[in-house]
Parts: C-alpha cells; structure tokens; sequence
C-alpha cells in the first residue's frame, strides 16, 4: 500500500528541489566568472615573445590592442644607414623575427653617435613597400642606393581602422630618410615601378578606373610627365 504523501511533505520537496537547483546555478555562476577573469588576465598580461611590447591603437570608435617590435635591420647600400621597420600585428606569436607583420614607421640608423630619425612623426601609417633604387646600368643593379621607394596608406589621429580609406601615396626619400617627398597621391593600386637610366622612375599604376603612367626625377623628386594610357571597359 502507497504511504500517502501530505500536503506539507510536498511542500518541503519542491523547496528542497529549488534550494539544489539555485546552489547548483550558483556554483556554474562561480566558475564562469572565475574562466572570465583568467581570459582577461592572460589578454592583459605581459607579452611573452622578447622584444616586443602591447599597446593601445586608438581609433575614433575603439582601440585595439596590438602587438608592436621591430624587424630586421636592412643596410643602406652606399649609405652608412640602416633602416628598421616598426611592425605591428594584433597576435601575439603572429610577429616573427623577420620581416613579417604590418610596417608602420622605419627607423633611420647611421653610424656611432648619430641619432636616429623616424620616417613619420606618428606611427599611424601603413607602409606597404618600401625599397632601394639602386645606381647602376639596366640589369645591373649593384651600385649605390639612388633613393628610397615608398607606398604607404595615410591615418591620420581619428581616423577609424575599419573605415579608413585604402588610398596609396607613391613617395620617394633620400638613402638616408630624409627628404621624404609624397609624388603621387590618391593612387588605387601600383602596377609596376622601374628605375630607368637617367635617373628617374617609371611608375605605372591605376587611379580609380584609370590606367597611368608617371615619370618622376630622382634627382629633386618631381612628376616629369604623366599621361593616361587606358581606362577600365565599361561593357564586355
């Protein structure tokens, strides 16, 4: 025969089943928190690769944290300088100790007891390529660096990272990084850039749907010629 189970013996069932159900609720709470807060210390801690350093790139809406360190030194040939890229990278075991990651800035280093000089006063740029036009006859590139090549995408302080422009800037520099001159602006994408005997550069690249072609001294930097040469179809 079933005992028969009171009113009250009820009661005390569904409460005790509720007290299991919140301290078992609470205790999911607790460790949940507690993994919360390990992410955040390990996302906060220290930078473990040597060399490197976390900062904040502070944009209009947000900043993010990015992992900043230097590449390897590239001699300036001709030029008692070297050149080291500032790269940076959102992940930490990303940057490598090559050339890797996204250049920044580059810093200018000459010999003993000369101070070095940045390229940029901000390291907000986005240098894509940077490369010496070395002296020499066609084929024959072996001589003294003649000037520095440069694509870049300007940021200025505020500009938004996700809503930046992808514009480039052609600009050529002397071997040493001074004397940075912007050549051309507002480029789409660069095709091809040739030094030329004479020393000037040839540079054919696109400008919207428009297809290019610049001349540009390496003596004082200046747009010689320019012309275009096609557009983009508009029907096929």
């Amino acid at each position: 025969m079933t005992a028969h189970i009171s009113r009250t013996d009820r009661y005390f069932i569904v409460i005790n089943r509720l007290v299991s159900l919140l301290l078992l609720l609470a205790l999911l709470g607790m460790f949940a928190g507690a993994a919360v807060l390990g992410l955040l210390s390990l996302d906060g801690g220290p930078v473990k690769e040597p060399g490197m350093a976390k900062v904040e790139e502070k944009t209009v809406e947000s900043s993010n944290a990015v992992i900043l360190g230097f590449a390897d030194a590239e001699q300036v040939h001709g030029a008692d300088t070297d050149m080291v890229r500032l790269v940076v990278t959102n992940r930490e075991r990303a940057y490598s100790a090559g050339r890797s990651g996204e250049a920044r800035n580059v810093l200018f280093i000459g010999g003993a007891g000369q101070p070095a000089r940045w390229l940029f006063k901000a390291h907000r740029n986005e240098v894509h390529v940077l490369e010496q036009l070395r002296e020499g006859e066609e084929g024959r590139r072996d001589g003294r660096t003649a000037a520095l090549y440069l694509e870049f995408t300007e940021r200025r302080a505020g500009d938004d990272a996700g809503k930046a422009g992808n514009a480039v800037t052609v600009a050529l520099a002397k071997p040493d990084g001074t004397g940075m001159k912007p050549v051309l602006r507002d480029v789409t994408r660069v095709l091809s850039h040739k030094a030329e005997a004479g020393r000037h550069i040839n540079v054919l690249f696109l400008r919207g749907t428009a297809l290019r072609q610049a001349t540009v001294s390496l003596d004082d930097f200046t747009v010689t010629a320019e012309r275009e040469v096609a557009k983009l179809p508009t029907s096929i």
